[in-house]
């Protein structure tokens, strides 16, 4: 197998440079080989296995744009059909080089997410459990604020408000209900910390906080600790898949029943098929395209790679504020270029070109390896608790946020997690 990595690592990095753009029925086949590689390689951990299939719609929803002559968004079909082609390369190469390192660590026994959390070995500390779950509980119902968006007629400006009030509340929030897991300790407590963390994911999804619900649902779902087969788990992500598009189509206003349903895909506004993953599509397109007309030019990668680098540690509203400059995504939005959100290898082009792509793919088929390694001591409990992190909030970095989402909080996450076991060696009554 290690082989055949090697080979789609080969051919994807060839093609991250643009060299088979033209040829854009081709680099669909083989990106959708090596993602469907990679969901067959990734079933023995199903954590990991539910980012493959997130990524294999992004394959699904480029069938259109690249077999028959149809626009993306203000991107005619030729000029799509190049650009996308040079984003699915940069997919796969992220892929590749996480595979690559991943795939030796997956053997024939299946692994889940409760397994993994065991590992860290954090103290057994009652009073610790419930305080975490009483931090909950005063998210869930005094620091979440704002209207119920679910079939409201002003829903969707209703949740930009509520966006505007909340201010990274619920994001942060995620943090404390993955802390909160590690301290289970029996049945009565995992009964009440799901039932709390129940409680949470319908308070987001009333305010329309979908993504972030469908993060702690991970949680939540990974918490039951059994190892779904590929057709059960699949089965679950098709159900999932469908259960938060309604959720996000509920947000729109009031729709009758045929305009929900055909809406569970994509949404035609005009002439433009709209989706989340036609949009992520789009962006990831428009990205390549800028940086190779120039509009986004050097001065500007090496600000986004700067920014991405301190973004893993501080906050993005401080970094925006201190530096005048708006994060990438809410400059493709002002500026009209596109909806702002990106597949991460695209992100990732435009901080450092294919070899910062090769670089992460390659760190987070490193961080898996080491998560489910045997191995213990502080570093490895940060790497381990980084990586059960991002497991969760997946959803939002391979797609939108890199720095917050893939970097920012699980590695407030992981020195959390230090810190408690740094205590706990100089208090073990904790």
């Amino acid at each position: 197998m290690q082989t055949w990595w090697i080979l789609a690592l080969i051919i994807s990095f060839v093609g991250s440079f643009g060299f088979f753009s033209q040829f854009p029925i081709f680099s669909w086949t083989v990106g959708f080989s090596i993602c469907i590689a990679s969901l067959r390689n990734t079933i023995k951990f199903p954590p990991l296995a539910a980012i493959m299939f997130f990524n294999l719609l992004f394959f699904a929803y480029a069938v259109p744009f690249i077999f028959l002559d149809l626009d993306l968004m203000d991107l005619s079909s030729g000029v799509a059909k190049i650009y996308l082609s040079h984003a699915l390369w940069l997919n796969s190469l992220f892929i590749s080089a996480m595979m690559l390192e991943s795939s030796r660590t997956l053997k024939s026994s299946i692994y889940s997410f409760a397994e993994v959390a065991a590992l860290l070995r954090t103290p057994q500390s009652t009073a610790l459990f419930f305080l975490c779950l009483f931090c909950i509980l005063i998210v869930t119902f005094v620091l979440l604020k704002g209207a119920i968006v679910v079939g409201s007629d002003s829903g969707y400006a209703d949740y930009i408000d509520n966006l505007d009030a909340n201010s990274g509340v619920a994001e942060y929030s995620l943090i404390i209900v993955f802390v909160s897991f590690l301290f289970v300790r029996n049945r009565m407590q995992r009964l009440i910390w799901r039932i709390v963390v129940l409680a949470f994911i319908i308070k987001l999804a009333l305010i329309g906080f979908r993504v972030v619900a469908l993060m702690a649902t991970l949680a939540l779902f990974y918490s039951f600790d059994f190892k779904p087969k590929a057709k059960l788990l699949g089965a679950f992500f098709v159900l999932g898949f469908f259960l938060f598009s309604l959720l996000g189509i509920l947000k729109e206003g009031q729709q009758s029943v045929d305009e929900i349903f055909s809406s569970l895909l994509f949404a035609m506004h005009g002439d433009n098929a709209v989706s989340h993953h036609i949009n992520v599509l789009w962006a990831s397109a428009k990205l390549i395209l800028l940086v190779d007309i120039g509009e986004i030019d050097a001065y500007r990668r090496i600000y986004f790679l700067f920014y991405l680098l301190v973004n893993s540690l501080i906050p993005a509203g401080l970094i925006v504020e201190l530096s005048g400059v708006p994060y990438l995504g809410t400059w493709l939005q002002q500026s009209g270029n596109s909806s702002g959100g990106g597949h991460i290898s695209s992100f990732l082009f435009v901080a450092g070109g294919p070899i910062l792509v090769l670089t992460f793919g390659y760190l987070f088929g490193l961080f898996f390896r080491i998560a489910l390694s045997n191995r213990h001591g502080l570093v490895v409990n940060f790497v381990r608790a980084f990586f059960l992190m991002t497991l969760l909030t997946f959803p939002r970095w391979i797609s939108y946020d890199i720095g917050n989402f893939l970097l920012k909080l699980p590695n407030y996450a992981a020195f959390l997690i230090v810190f408690i076991g740094l205590l706990s060696r100089r208090s073990p009554h904790l």
